[in-house]
């Protein structure tokens, strides 16, 4: 039930997004408090697979500009994904920095079963799915990825990817000038 809660919020955002673009309601929130928040609520998928979430961060007390719901939804795609791909009784690193005083990294790492560098380029196309045995059995729409992209797009930043086969994949959400006291 959970799994299809999830595709048909990622429908209707998909949807949304195709006939209005990205609207954002920016804030100012914490941003340790913000990724705890995300990193809870992966925790069900987490530990049906045992898999341990760790989360580091060498700054505290930032607050940062940014639509804090749609932020979420990035994040909740994200680390879903991570524990979607990652073998059981493993970890997941999420770490946050800011960069240039200013600037914000949220990195989410996992030790999963990875993607080819092939496929790397197209992951964030609508509708793409990397198509292998190896991964074809974990179903969803292909969209969350694109969805994710355009959020933080939307944001002025970027998510970078690395990835290497049967070792895992590390997402970067780059979010520049959103600590909260730069000109924005």
């Amino acid at each position: 039930l959970d799994r299809l809660s999830v595709l048909i919020h990622e429908m209707i955002e998909f949807s949304r997004m195709e006939i209005r673009g990205i609207i954002l309601y920016e804030t100012v929130f914490d941003l340790n408090n913000f990724v705890e928040e995300s990193v809870l609520s992966a925790h069900p998928g987490a530990n049906q697979k045992e898999i341990k979430i760790n989360t580091v961060t060498d700054d505290t007390g930032l607050s940062i500009w940014g639509d804090h719901d749609k932020l979420s939804q990035v994040l909740g795609i994200l680390l879903s994904n991570a524990v979607k791909f990652s073998h059981e009784d493993s970890s997941i690193d999420v770490s946050i920095r800011s960069t240039d005083s200013k600037d914000i990294e949220i990195s989410i790492q996992d030790y999963g079963i990875g993607i080819e560098k092939k496929n790397l380029e197209r992951i964030f196309q609508k509708f793409y799915q990397v198509d292998s045995s190896m991964t074809r059995h974990f179903e969803g729409t292909g969209i969350g990825l694109s969805i994710a992209a355009n959020i933080v797009e939307g944001h002025g930043g970027r998510i970078d990817v690395e990835s290497e086969l049967n070792s895992g994949t590390t997402f970067r959400v780059h979010l520049p000038d959103a600590v909260f006291g730069w000109a924005h």
